[in-house]
């Protein structure tokens, strides 16, 4: 049985503001999501093959990735972290490992699935913007995950935003998640939660067009 539109999850408007307007001393954010196992019937091509003897039917299980791109000033794109490339040259931005099928025990409900670590004092003043992706490797639909959730902490515990991923519109399959940009030595946060044209992760990371596009977007 569908949802009925009072029983969909509601978007939240976020005001963009600095970590400091927010009360956010820790000096490390982390970037992350949540969702528990969540396997979809194959859909197109995938599908057509399952047909053919030996290739499984079995849905298929979701897989989100979370990335990071930095960015100058001018729209350059400096590096990229994701569950390809780690860490940045200098650490400042870690990736915390691949998770590849969402929580399945009650333990790992209460834990990130995938996250990043963006040690904002040590990030090389070159960077100008941090864009975080989020996006599902199968390219199912993200709404779909069940329980999935956006969520943007400091190391301390403190909040800074977050969202359901049952809440974005039903066919997508990548967004901008956050976007953080420097302000007179803080950093000021926005939640454009804008969808972008899939890909793997790789090539998402490579279009700096895009990623400018939704800073100024907002809920």
């Amino acid at each position: 049985m569908s949802q009925s539109a009072t029983d969909q999850p509601l978007k939240t408007f976020f005001e963009p503001k600095t970590l400091s307007e927010l009360g956010i001393t820790g000096h490390i954010l982390l970037p992350a999501v949540r969702y528990e196992h969540t396997a979809l019937p194959k859909t197109g091509l995938a599908k057509w093959l399952s047909h053919l003897p030996k290739i499984s039917k079995a849905p298929i299980a979701m897989d989100i990735d979370v990335g990071c791109v930095l960015m100058s000033q001018t729209g350059k794109i400096l590096q990229s972290v994701h569950y390809g490339n780690i860490r940045t040259d200098d650490g400042s931005v870690r990736h915390g490992g691949d998770g590849l099928l969402g929580a399945s025990d009650f333990e790992e409900k209460f834990i990130n699935q995938e996250q990043i670590q963006l040690h904002l004092n040590k990030i090389d003043q070159e960077v100008h913007h941090l864009f975080i992706i989020i996006a599902n490797h199968h390219k199912q639909p993200l709404p779909k995950a069940n329980k999935g959730l956006g969520v943007l902490r400091d190391n301390e515990g403190a909040l800074v935003h977050e969202f359901e991923l049952a809440s974005l519109d039903d066919g997508v399959q990548a967004l901008v998640a956050w976007h953080l940009q420097r302000d007179d030595g803080d950093w000021r946060v926005s939640a454009p939660l804008k969808s972008i044209k899939h890909a793997d992760m790789t090539d998402l990371i490579d279009n700096a067009e895009e990623l400018l596009s939704a800073k100024n977007t907002r809920w």
